[in-house]
């Protein structure tokens, strides 16, 4: 009975400590430069190129890490790097990972010109054969989206430049041979404005490496700024808002208009297109063009009305070509009025009144009203001192029954009264 609670608890320890193992297990790390070798031990070793001053640590646990102690970016002179992972979890506590750093000098992949041949046989060992050496440790192939350059394998630095839009870059690459490590920095994931080095690191079994070098720079991000500050047409009043692209003018007889243009940015510019022969139903557009070539149109529609104003050269001449025919008649009446004499006299005989001097005489047709008058008229005669004839003003429409032939008196008395006809 003893014997089986040993047994027991035996293997329970053993499942234990299995348990506890891997409660604070990093499951993967890996370094941007080199390569990353795992000892005996808990700790990690990272063979570097010679002259690598810092390194960027990646890793991957079930269980989390502790604030501070995580893979991130370190120095290769530290000497006291450490990961840790949190195992409280699972009930073990922290668990600290040593890391150090191993430096070794890349192959020269060129010939100096110094070089001289000799006559010694190469080594048998293809290990240590530069040619092959060379040959395993050179891409067949390297391409940068969006970049053209030529590649060559013996050629290991590029220089090139991207928009400042650009991020990062996608290399894509073939290996000569498939046994060689390949890794890429860091900074070709974060590119920043500037220059930015990046570095293609390649590794044989043996831990012999190449690098290409790829120096890139970020250029200065472009404008997107497409707004228009200000759009003014003479003449015309327009409430303008640059968020706003669309307007409506009413002109008159224009054809075309006087439109100016403020941009936001001045990397930006603009072209005005449809600004003629207008009329309504016509549009004009301002198409502004930002600097990394985004686009925003400004369209104003146009409709056409009626405006006196417009045609107030040709309501002057009117009004002065009717001031000149009034002016020009009263002239003309005015003429006339002065060149009245006898014959304008004559012309108005037809129609004037008629003076006549009435003498006293028996009137043949015997009216009474007539030889009152002659009566009347005899009297005043008697009466004037002077011995005046007395005047009788006929109206016009009494011409025919007044002016007759005047009849013999009886008693023949002489009338020294003579009859005259006047003229009013």
């Amino acid at each position: 009975m003893k014997k089986k609670i040993f047994i027991l608890i035996g293997i329970l320890t053993l499942f234990l400590c299995g348990d506890v193992y891997a409660c604070g297990e990093i499951a993967e790390l890996t370094s941007d430069v080199g390569k990353v070798i795992v000892p005996d031990g808990l700790g990690f070793i990272v063979r570097v190129p010679e002259g690598t001053t810092e390194v960027v640590l990646k890793g991957k646990s079930d269980y989390p890490w502790v604030d501070g102690f995580a893979p991130r970016k370190v120095s290769t002179s530290d000497t006291n790097v450490e990961l840790k992972v949190d195992g409280t979890s699972c009930g073990f506590g922290i668990y600290t990972y040593k890391v150090k750093f191993e430096t070794y000098k890349e192959l020269i992949a060129e010939t100096t010109p110094n070089e001289t041949p000799t006559d010694q046989n190469p080594p048998t060992d293809s290990s240590q054969n530069p040619t092959e050496s060379n040959e395993k440790l050179e891409l067949e192939t390297l391409t940068v989206e969006g970049v053209e350059f030529n590649f060559d394998p013996k050629i290991k630095e590029y220089d090139f430049e991207v928009e400042g839009d650009v991020e990062r870059l996608n290399i894509q690459y073939k290996k000569k041979n498939e046994t060689t490590i390949v890794s890429i920095s860091e900074t070709a994931n974060s590119l920043e404005e500037g220059l930015n080095i990046i570095s293609i690191v390649l590794m044989d079994e043996n831990y012999n490496t190449q690098k290409y070098t790829l120096k890139v720079t970020k250029l200065k991000p472009k404008s997107d700024n497409n707004f228009l500050a200000s759009i003014t047409i003479q003449g015309h009043q327009l409430n303008f808002d640059p968020s706003i692209t669309n307007y409506t003018v009413e002109i008159g007889k224009e054809k075309m208009l006087n439109i100016t243009a403020v941009k936001e940015s001045e990397l930006a510019n603009y072209v005005i297109l449809g600004n003629s022969n207008l009329g309504s139903g016509s549009k004009i557009t301002i198409t502004v063009t930002a600097e990394n070539g985004s686009t925003r149109d400004y369209i104003i529609n146009i409709k056409k009305v009626f405006n006196i104003m417009d045609y107030w050269v040709y309501v002057i001449i009117g009004l002065l070509v009717l001031l000149l025919i009034i002016i020009f008649m009263m002239m003309k009446k005015k003429k006339n009025k002065k060149k009245l004499g006898p014959q304008e006299v004559e012309a108005n005989q037809n129609t004037a009144g008629v003076v006549q001097e009435i003498a006293p005489q028996n009137a043949t047709n015997g009216s009474v009203n007539v030889q009152a008058e002659q009566n009347n008229m005899t009297t005043s005669g008697a009466n004037d001192q002077n011995g005046s004839s007395t005047l009788k003003i006929i109206e016009p429409t009494n011409i025919e029954t007044v002016v007759q032939e005047p009849s013999v008196p009886e008693d023949n008395t002489e009338d020294n009264s003579d009859t005259e006809i006047f003229q009013l």
